[in-house]
């Protein structure tokens, strides 16, 4: 089982929807071993997403995706409109056990950038939409698209169909 959360690492109100209904199925799911969960990056507004995705994708690479998206996340307001590289380094500066040289050798790999342009192109094939937050649940008994920030009531009731 596969709970898949495309989201925009710059949308303020992806955050929230972040903290508020994908955060409990973390605890819920995947550290459980019910399912996993895989974080995938698109733009939702006018700019592009790719510096705090990459960024994002980086610490993935050290196994801290989602503790590095969090953090951005919960400190997204502090950031303004410059979601910039000081600010990526500050939050990667702030994730446990992250090797930050490591990491900034991670985020100019060509790997990390095709990671990135794949989920957007990911999400281009699914025609998800650019409204909100959208989570794909992947089960043997098959896939469910739920579109513009779903509540978690919806995504446990998906899992419960492809289960």
């Amino acid at each position: 089982m596969t709970i898949t959360v495309f989201t925009d690492l710059r949308c303020p109100s992806c955050g929230t929807y972040q903290l508020d209904e994908i955060d409990p199925l973390v605890e819920e799911y995947a550290r459980t071993g019910k399912a996993r969960l895989e974080l995938r990056h698109f733009s939702l507004g006018p700019e592009e997403t790719t510096l705090a995705a990459e960024a994002a994708t980086a610490a993935g690479e050290q196994g801290r995706q989602w503790q590095y998206a969090d953090l951005l996340f919960r400190n997204i307001d502090a950031a303004g409109a410059e979601v910039d590289d000081e600010f990526l380094r500050e939050v990667a500066e702030a994730v446990p056990e992250l090797d930050v040289d490591q990491w900034s050798e991670d985020r100019e790999s060509p790997q990390v950038a095709a990671r990135v342009a794949s989920d957007a192109q990911t999400a281009t094939d699914l025609r998800l939409p650019g409204t909100g937050p959208a989570v794909v649940v992947t089960g043997p008994g098959g896939e469910r698209e739920l579109d513009d920030s779903p509540p978690r009531e919806e995504i446990e009731q998906a899992v419960a169909q492809v289960s």
